[in-house]
């Protein structure tokens, strides 16, 4: 079995502006534009998902949804102090929520309270900063610092605003992903190489248009709410060719052009533990695991783990590659990861390989990977012929599987 897990990486790789930072600056350049009436010349990106988002007819709602939104209001003003992924933005979301979560159970006095250097001051300005932003601000400090007064529910349905948001961004995505594959014929590009799998042969198809040039894989487990994957090396549906298609698993959800059906998961790793972790549950529609459940977002990839747990590990055909490419395994994703990692317990065919697309990401991919499984094992796993766990260069003339956007024929974006 051949399995590929992505993150947004995989999207910034083939040029996309899916990242954290390229979506608060649309919002930026939106909200001047068509919100305040400001006078200045558009950036061409900025124009190109505008006409996509007006072709779709998202435009209203998408600027009901991002005006006086408190998180977004607070990204902006933050944005200067965070990276550029997702991953920063969850960890900003974290702390925030970890700090209100102390206060909420309360006794603990805020002076004390002190999570990753943040000061009980830093503390104060950032409760009020929100709560201002949910108009739930009291004029009395000592009332508006009470935690009986920090607005949960506001918090949260601003959140669920502004994932609403990202999802329109997201759709107007794909829909530029979907028009390129289609004009650059990169499905039949996709089918050809099917058959090439079919018959068993090693035939890879390169594509002056396309990014990948791996062979087609058997699942696909995406932490991304795009379809980049599936719009760019699919299947044609239609096409008769389609054997042995493969499987999607869309873990964080899909964007989906009806808000009713949102399932999008836009959240932070559990910060509570124990027993705190079955009783306290104020906080718990902000975290992942939670949403999951509440969202019903795919779950099929246990069943390739299943698959793969259940097939004899001393066959020597049976090795399974698992390729990550495009992610930090950073901690908000720990939890899933970990189950792919630790798949070598009951089999030792399994091959894991983190690719990276620069040498500071494959620092922070190395860092991430030891603080997920320990030091001990990484090194045990990483050694030798047989090794289980290897970090690699994505773009690597020998074991990379990927081009870089620029070498393309013509740009995605």
């Amino acid at each position: 079995m051949k399995i590929l897990i992505i993150g947004n990486g995989f999207d910034k790789a083939h040029g996309l502006p899916t990242g954290y930072k390229d979506f608060i600056g649309y919002i930026e350049e939106f909200i001047g534009y068509f919100v305040d009436g400001d006078d200045y010349e558009c950036s061409e990106g900025m124009v190109k998902l505008s006409r996509t988002m007006d072709l779709l007819g998202y435009k209203p709602e998408f600027i009901s949804l991002i005006q006086n939104n408190a998180w977004i209001e607070y990204f902006i003003e933050r944005q200067s102090f965070l990276g550029d992924k997702w991953i920063d933005c969850e960890e900003e979301i974290k702390v925030i929520i970890a700090l209100f979560e102390l206060r909420y159970k309360g006794p603990e006095d805020i002076e004390k309270i002190n999570i990753d250097n943040w000061s009980a001051d830093h503390f104060r300005k950032v409760f009020n900063n929100i709560c201002m932003r949910l108009n739930a601000q009291n004029e009395n400090e000592q009332v508006a610092n009470k935690y009986s007064s920090i607005p949960i529910e506001e918090m949260f349905i601003h959140l669920r605003s502004f994932t609403r948001a990202f999802e329109i961004y997201c759709l107007c995505i794909n829909q530029a992903t979907n028009e390129y594959a289609t004009k650059h014929n990169l499905k039949d590009a996709a089918i050809k190489q099917h058959i090439s799998k079919q018959a068993n042969t090693n035939t890879i198809i390169t594509d002056a248009n396309s990014i990948l040039t791996t062979t087609i894989y058997d699942c696909i487990l995406s932490f991304n709410y795009t379809r980049t994957y599936e719009n760019m090396y699919g299947l044609d549906e239609n096409n008769k060719q389609k054997l042995d298609s493969t499987r999607y698993c869309y873990i964080h959800g899909i964007a989906q052009s009806d808000a009713k059906e949102i399932n999008m998961v836009l959240g932070i790793d559990d910060t509570l533990y124990g027993n705190e972790s079955r009783s306290f549950f104020s906080y718990a529609k902000f975290k992942k695991y939670f949403q999951r459940i509440l969202f019903k977002t795919g779950s099929e990839y246990r069943d390739w783990i299943n698959s793969i747990e259940q097939r004899a590990p001393n066959n020597l055909f049976n090795v399974h590659d698992v390729h990550i490419i495009g992610h930090s395994i950073g901690s908000t994703d720990h939890e899933v990861l970990k189950e792919f990692f630790d798949v070598w317990c009951h089999n030792n065919k399994v091959r894991i390989t983190v690719f990276y697309h620069d040498a500071e990401s494959e620092i922070r991919v190395i860092e991430n990977t030891i603080r997920m499984l320990g030091r001990d094992e990484v090194i045990q796993r990483v050694r030798g012929r047989d090794w289980t766990i290897r970090f690699a260069n994505q773009y690597d003339k020998n074991v990379g599987i990927m081009k870089h956007h620029e070498e393309l024929e013509h740009q995605i974006w």
